[in-house]
């Protein structure tokens, strides 16, 4: 990724980015004919995972959530293919998402990140990872006056109000790319929700991850305003610590994080790194970013209606 460009934008040059996303993504539709054997028979023995069809799945009134018997595994299938729908099915974030029309369970996640921390505002906001979109749907709603890019090497869904950009973050273009998006503006907020595709080793998939990290501080150290705010997703395995000590250089306050939506035996987890510096880290001087002049709706609470539930579960 060759930063050197991205520091030799002009202020008003054209953007042009290589694709812009503008409908609903086609994957959905065949999904869906996929795994709807009542409107498409013939695809019905190409689906490897099914809902058993005579046993009616309800809510668990409850605890929120949905029995985990109501999954049949179909023969020759991986059993790890079985495990990972019954925990979909069973999620009480997956359910919340069903219901409250989110495209995916990750925008809670992000939703009690930015409700945990109410100063960090922005008027221009840069994602990583962006896809399916679920980030970018809570950022458009808490600031919807703010100039939002998502990138993702993936399409992603149609959300209004946004720029999306789909190429690969860490091609050499992409700085060039970003940089005519941004048109000469600096970034209050970064997000990255990038991750590789995983190998299935752990000590292999962390490292890629934390090289995808890398990449996501060294653009956020030329593109971000002093006194902006970073949040990215890490995970456990050793290097995210020499991350956390790059970021504390570079940032005021940096601290881990792991939203509820986050599964907990899983070894993600996430960096909020707030007060940028600027290029020079704890050298430059440091101006504090205005935000309060910044317009904002985090007002709700993360999950709604359904907190207290939540409340009552970790006090059973």
């Amino acid at each position: 990724m060759n930063l050197a460009l991205f520091q030799g934008i002009e202020e008003n040059a054209p953007f042009a980015p290589p694709r812009l996303r503008t409908a609903p993504n086609p994957l959905f539709s065949a999904c869906v004919a996929l795994l709807s054997p009542a409107q498409s028979p013939s695809n019905a023995d190409n689906c490897p995972l099914r809902v058993m069809s005579r046993t009616k799945v309800k809510h668990n009134s409850d605890r929120g959530m949905l029995p985990k018997s109501k999954i049949q595994r179909v023969v020759g299938d991986k059993a790890s293919s079985s495990a990972w729908l019954q925990r979909k099915v069973g999620d009480r974030f997956t359910r919340m998402a069903h219901e409250e029309g989110m495209i995916a369970r990750s925008a809670y996640k992000l939703r009690q990140i930015l409700y945990e921390n109410r100063d960090i505002r922005g008027s221009v906001i840069v994602e990583l990872g962006a896809a399916p979109g679920g980030w970018t749907t809570v950022v458009q709603k808490m600031f919807p006056k703010s100039r939002i890019i998502a990138v993702d090497i993936k399409e992603m869904n149609f959300i209004p109000n946004t720029t999306q950009l789909v190429m690969d973050f860490t091609s050499e273009e992409a700085p060039l790319v970003l940089a005519q998006a941004l048109q000469g503006k600096k970034v209050d907020i970064l997000l990255s929700d990038m991750a590789p595709s995983f190998s299935g080793q752990r000590s292999i998939d962390h490292l890629r991850l934390m090289s995808l990290a890398q990449t996501a501080l060294d653009f956020g150290v030329h593109a971000l305003k002093p006194g902006g705010h970073f949040i990215i997703k890490v995970n456990r395995g050793g290097e995210e610590s020499k991350y956390k000590r790059q970021l504390e250089y570079y940032f005021e306050k940096v601290t881990f994080t792991k939203p509820d939506a986050s599964y907990k035996d899983s070894s993600e987890t996430y960096l909020v790194a707030k007060g940028f510096f600027g290029k020079g880290g704890r050298d430059a001087p440091h101006v504090p970013l205005k935000t309060s002049q910044i317009p904002s709706n985090i007002t709700e609470k993360p999950f709604g209606d359904l907190a207290p539930e939540k409340k009552q579960e970790e006090d059973s």
